[in-house]
């Protein structure tokens, strides 16, 4: 009961205080809401397209800005619905993962820590859709049967389920079945020839549930599919000598702008909580190379994804790149000790969020 009350509360305050339009700027989206040409260009209204980049995530606020009227402020309230429902299925599934794990006391404290990452800060309406990649859910149904046996379980299926829908929603999800590929594979127990058919299984499992709304677009709607943002592709630091990227100096992998940057948002995303994990391997090993597994392609990401506009603008894709988040908060649950430590590091940073995102050196300057 408390554990619902919590995940209903947390709803409550996100629908009736989302997050202030004026405080700082949400990505291209603080500027999208404000000018309805850019955001029927965003959706595609009136031309029979989709943008690939985030096709699910565009639709959708398509389908809500006409259902609220297509006035000048819908825009806003648009992604603001869209934010609480995704809210709302990401409650939902942690409903459901803790009342099949029987309301254990793992469960009930990872949906306390699982709402204290300062990723769940985005479900408050933030203008912005990368995040809506993200799933709480997906790795602890997918690493609690993993660990129990190497059976492709409805678990496993509906955990992969979740990474597909979070790339539909915007294509940095593809970073999670990419990371599900590798952790599974890394595990330890069965075989590796049965490793690889559950890891390829998962993938496409995951992709299929990614894709299939691109046939429904093409085959149903008789739209067209356009690159949109993925045309641009993954915008990689380079690793000595700065240049210019998007009209703004793109400071290399080894720089002090860089290493500072990584330092706070990593904060924001959870980059400390693979320490959490190195230091209570021996707890359950198993479970901790599962998740550090999975954390590895993803902090390789985080590590080397530049940010055009800077980490105080871009803080949907900052959390977006770490999905690891949760696997890492997955493992903590199982120890107090494990579960204090992380709560510290997720409050601290909460307040390294705040921070950021209203300071002015963590926006990257335009040249011109």
């Amino acid at each position: 009961m408390a554990a619902t009350m919590a995940l209903a509360t947390w709803l409550a305050i996100a629908l009736i205080d989302p997050l202030p339009t004026n405080r700082f700027v949400m990505g291209d989206g603080s500027s999208i809401v404000q000018n309805r040409a850019n955001f029927d260009e965003i959706v595609s209204r009136g031309a029979n397209v989709v943008r690939f980049s985030a096709h699910l995530a565009y639709r959708l606020l398509g389908r809500f800005d006409a259902a609220l009227g297509s006035t000048a402020d819908s825009p806003v309230e648009a992604y603001r619905m869209l934010s609480w429902l995704a809210g709302a299925v990401f409650a939902i599934t942690l409903w459901v993962l803790a009342a099949t794990d029987r309301w254990s006391s793992r469960s009930v404290r990872y949906i306390a820590l699982a709402l204290m990452a300062p990723a769940t800060l985005m479900y408050f309406g933030y203008l912005e859709v990368g995040y809506l990649s993200l799933s709480a859910a997906a790795f602890p149904f997918i690493a609690r049967d993993l660990i129990k046996g190497d059976e492709l379980t409805p678990g496993l299926l509906f955990g992969a389920t979740l990474y597909g829908l979070g790339a539909a929603m915007h294509g940095i999800g593809y970073l999670s079945i990419a990371a599900l590929f590798v952790a599974v594979i890394a595990t330890a127990g069965p075989p590796l020839p049965r490793r690889v058919v559950l890891a390829v299984a998962l993938s496409g499992v995951a992709i299929a549930a990614a894709l299939i709304w691109v046939w429904y677009y093409l085959a149903v709607l008789g739209f067209d599919v356009i690159p949109s943002h993925a045309a641009g592709g993954f915008i990689v630091r380079t690793l000595w000598r700065p240049r210019e990227a998007e009209s703004r100096i793109l400071y290399p992998l080894f720089s002090i702008i860089t290493a500072r940057d990584v330092f706070f948002s990593g904060l924001i995303a959870g980059l400390p909580l693979v320490l959490v994990t190195l230091f209570h391997t021996k707890q359950s090993p198993r479970e901790a190379r599962l998740a550090l597994a999975f954390s590895i392609p993803c902090a390789i990401a985080f590590l080397l994804f530049w940010p055009p506009q800077g980490i105080a603008i871009e803080m949907d894709m900052i959390v977006a790149l770490f999905p690891a988040v949760f696997a890492l908060l997955w493992f903590a649950s199982a120890s107090i000790r494990a579960s204090i430590a992380s709560a510290a590091l997720l409050v601290l940073g909460h307040t390294v969020f705040w921070w950021v995102v209203q300071n002015d050196r963590f926006i990257n300057l335009m040249l011109r």
